[in-house]
């Protein structure tokens, strides 16, 4: 079971679907390559029978295989970004284009797409046109998978809701076992606590004490683990700093924790931040941190925010005075310990959001073992709500409880 990788970026989705026994025969990326060096560095993983091409979409070269995965850009329909630059005719948008044009070219039986759930529910017509496209090309009928899901209802440790747009020549479904039980972010990443906050590699101390327990959990053999540090850029540094002179409870904004410098007998200065600045932050926290996107230290005991490349700059350890580290936010995107990062210590000035902005493992797995079973014509029993023609609706999005019990 072949498969290209199309517009993957930093390998989750591309890991999930080596990870359920698909071969990666080819890695196409625009001119820019964005996530091309983090892809390369963990061919100890994926394996080494394939090539990058990151050039014109209009040079990719096709192969015969059996699906195409992508994760375009989803800034064009992201609430991340302004209104003026959503919509169907977001000029971004063209990436989505791009893929399924390629992946028509490839006639695979099945095509998948990850992306933002506003992708279906702002999007549908562009999902349809995408669809129509692919046909046009391939010269064959696909029908339209609209597939709604959430990285907690399949057991991840984050609240990210999501979408796969699924294009599939044979019958296609998916199973889900009831409702999920959601474990707190911490879980995953506490045995971490004692290791060094380093760069190089390293194995696991002795006080952690799991190494057997994650090293079945990640389902590839490593000797340790590497980028166990935190992003160093300024205002990463400044966050760090005021984590550990002041008291920043849990659930706390950034804006809280600077407010309370000045109780501790510290400075704005103290911390390497401008007066000004610091005081810009604590009135947009005040005011609600514009949509909740400002630095706040998670909660030990409660179900995480979406956890991202960005979250190295957002969100603050529950139970150490700083950010999380790369290694930490790897484990938190559901990536073995033997994923390299440290080809991300070369560019320091984007390398916080190389774990990209998509696919965590739980849900890349979950799709494409859904797809494996499909080509073996054993579809799941869900099979989705008939909305159109040629077009299904899936949707398991809340099927999970938070820590506690809450719903």
């Amino acid at each position: 079971m072949d498969f290209i990788d199309c517009q993957c970026f930093a390998g989750g989705l591309t890991y999930s679907t080596v990870a359920e026994g698909f071969h990666l025969v080819g890695k196409r990326e625009h001119d820019q390559g964005f996530g091309v060096q983090r892809v390369e560095a963990n061919r100890h993983i994926l394996g080494n029978d394939w090539e990058t091409e990151a050039c014109d979409p209009n040079e990719w070269t096709a192969k015969n295989v059996t699906l195409v995965i992508g994760n375009p850009p989803c800034s064009g329909f992201s609430t991340l970004n302004t209104s003026k630059n959503r919509g169907i005719n977001s000029p971004v948008n063209e990436c989505m284009r791009d893929f399924v044009r390629f992946a028509g070219r490839c006639r695979p039986p099945f095509i998948v797409m990850e992306s933002v759930q506003q992708a279906y529910s702002k999007g549908r017509e562009l999902m349809l046109q995408l669809r129509d496209i692919a046909n046009e090309v391939a010269s064959c009928q696909y029908t339209l998978y609209h597939v709604l899901h959430s990285c907690a209802a399949l057991g991840g440790p984050q609240l990210r809701k999501r979408y796969f747009m699924v294009l599939s020549r044979l019958p296609f479904g998916v199973h889900h076992e009831g409702i999920a039980q959601m474990t707190p972010g911490i879980d995953w990443i506490r045995d971490l606590q004692p290791s060094k906050l380093q760069w190089e590699p390293q194995g696991y101390s002795a006080e952690a004490g799991n190494k057997d327990a994650f090293r079945l959990r990640n389902e590839v053999p490593h000797d340790g683990f590497d980028g166990h540090i935190t992003a160093d850029r300024t205002y990463f540094n400044q966050i760090n700093k005021t984590a550990s002179l002041v008291p920043w409870k849990e659930g706390e904004l950034l804006g809280d924790a600077l407010d309370r410098l000045k109780d501790n007998g510290y400075t704005f200065e103290d911390v390497g931040m401008e007066p000004h600045k610091a005081l810009r932050l604590i009135l947009y926290d005040s005011l609600g941190g514009m949509g909740g996107h400002s630095c706040v230290r998670v909660k030990s005991d409660r179900a995480w925010p979406v956890v991202d490349g960005s979250s190295m700059g957002k969100h603050v350890h529950p139970l150490e005075p700083r950010l999380l580290t790369y290694r930490e936010t790897s484990r938190l995107m559901g990536m073995p310990d033997g994923w390299q990062l440290k080809v991300c210590k070369d560019y320091p000035s984007i390398s916080h959001v190389w774990f990209g902005k998509g696919v965590t493992t739980w849900c890349g797995r979950w799709i494409t073992k859904w797809v494996r079973h499909a080509l073996k014509d054993e579809p799941g029993d869900m099979t989705g709500e008939e909305i159109g023609e040629r077009e299904r609706l899936i949707n398991i999005t809340n099927r999970f409880i938070k820590p506690g019990g809450q719903r």
